[in-house]
Parts: structure tokens; sequence; C-alpha cells
């Protein structure tokens, strides 16, 4: 089992309101030793090992694991790191450009959908696609191409690559990179947790709590 089973953070949440972050360590639920959730990643060690396969633009390795998480659990891996991951493969694809427009065309449309389609936003008539967009802060230019490419005329490769590349630096802004951030924060705390179980100084060992001691067994499973 996963050593950091017990405070795992759910998949990317889309905020109901412009003020709250996509990801806040507040957010992550309080330790507890039944509190698990079942995630496609070994611990948040390999999900870190996703995060700088995408940062260094390793399609392929990245593709690989992606393969992996979705056979272990499909509906547990998150659409931002989905996207990451499909957005990067499109743009390092090769062969013809209409073959390459069309492959970028889709990946940004699946990415805007995604997105977008979790928003509540309150209004007296069905918001748009804009309006859900705003709510989380994606940028617009990326619905107007979504658009063009499922209404319209598709657009040139150099717009596509150039929205692809936009996606991808929104996503590891609101997701890659606050995530990160709250795992550091997490594991940080539990390490203070566990550190005076093993403290050489028995004079200023306190006894163990309750949480130390889960975490211990944990962390040893």
């Amino acid at each position: 089992s996963s050593s950091l089973a017990s405070f795992d953070m759910p998949p990317f949440r889309v905020p109901d309101s412009p003020t709250a972050s996509p990801m806040d360590v507040d957010q992550i639920p309080q330790f507890s030793p039944w509190y698990t959730h079942a995630m496609p990643w070994a611990d948040w060690g390999d999900w870190d090992h996703m995060r700088r396969l995408v940062r260094a633009n390793d399609h392929e390795g990245a593709t690989h694991k992606l393969a992996i998480y979705s056979l272990r659990r499909r509906e547990g891996v998150p659409v931002p790191m989905t996207s990451s991951v499909e957005l990067l493969s499109d743009l390092n694809m090769g062969g013809e450009e209409c073959v390459r427009r069309h492959a970028l065309a889709m990946s940004i449309t699946r990415f805007v959908n995604a997105m977008t389609n979790t928003v509540n936003v309150q209004k007296r008539l069905e918001p748009s696609v804009v309006d859900r967009a705003m709510v989380i802060g994606l940028p617009v230019i990326l619905v107007e191409l979504r658009h063009d490419a499922s209404h319209k005329v598709l657009p040139y490769l150099n717009s596509l690559v150039a929205a692809a590349r936009l996606s991808l630096d929104w996503i590891d802004k609101n997701y890659w990179e606050p995530q990160h951030a709250a795992i550091e924060s997490k594991l940080g705390q539990r390490f203070g947790e566990i550190r005076p179980i093993f403290s050489t100084d028995t004079k200023e060992r306190p006894p163990p709590s309750l949480k130390a001691i889960q975490a211990t067994i944990d962390a040893i499973d």
C-alpha cells in the first residue's frame, strides 16, 4: 500500500468562484489514518515523477506513465494531467501539417471542454463557455480557438501551437505548481510528526502521539 495514502488529495477541483484557487492547501483533508483515496499513482513521489516528465517535455515517458495510470484507475486521473500529456504528445508530433492541426485542435478542444464543464456559474440563463472559463481564469483566447476549431475553420498550425503552449503554461500554474507546493507542505508536516520517534536524545524525546505512530506504521507498510 502507499505510504502516503492517509493524506492523499482528491484530483484537481475546479473552484466555484473567481476568488478560489484551483488547489488550496487548506482544502487538503486533515490527517486521519482512515481517510484514504484510491489514486492511480503509487505515491506522491510517483506523481512528482510525472510532473517532472511533463516539465522536461518528455512526451514519451509521460505517455507511458499516463497509460499505466489509466489502467489502474482511469476515472482517477485528473483532467490537467491527461491534458498535459496529450498536448505534449501533439506538440511533438511529426507528419503532415493537416494531421498535426487536427490533433492539436482536438486536444485543445477536449481540454477547454473538460475544464469548463465542471464549473458552476450562477446565472439566470445557461452560462456560456466563456463565462465558465472566466471563473477559473482560463484564457479566453483558448475558448475562441476551440469555437473556431469546432464550428468554423480549422486554425493555422502556428496558432494551434501557441494555444497548446499557453494551455500547458496555464496547467502548470494552476495544477502542477500549487499541487506540488501542497504536497511538499504536507510531507513536511508528516516528517515533523514522526521525527521525535527516531530522536537519539531520549531525555528530550516526547512520547509519540497516535498520529506519529500511525504515520510510522503507514510508512513501513
